[in-house]
């Protein structure tokens, strides 16, 4: 019997990136302590996935308006993306 999926498409589905909604994602970063539903918004209007968020440098966290040093790490280490 053929498999309902390839692994080769299996493979492709594991690297798409999930997009959300600006609404969604603020929503979802709004958990995160320290966030606020405004910095959630900021960070949602950058266009980049939850998963990019919390891959970027911690400068680059902070150039989000409403974001100070305080809150960019808290943002890194509520998922303990880095140490």
């Amino acid at each position: 019997s053929t498999p309902l999926y390839s692994s080769a498409a299996s493979d492709v589905y594991k690297r798409q990136v999930v997009r959300h909604t600006a609404t969604d994602l603020a929503s979802m970063l709004s958990y995160i302590p320290s966030v606020n539903t405004k910095v959630a918004q900021n960070l949602a209007a950058t266009g980049k996935s939850f998963a990019e968020i919390l891959q970027m440098p911690l400068s680059e966290i902070m150039e989000i308006e409403g974001v100070g040093k305080k809150t960019a790490e808290q943002i890194l280490n509520a998922f303990n993306m880095r140490g």
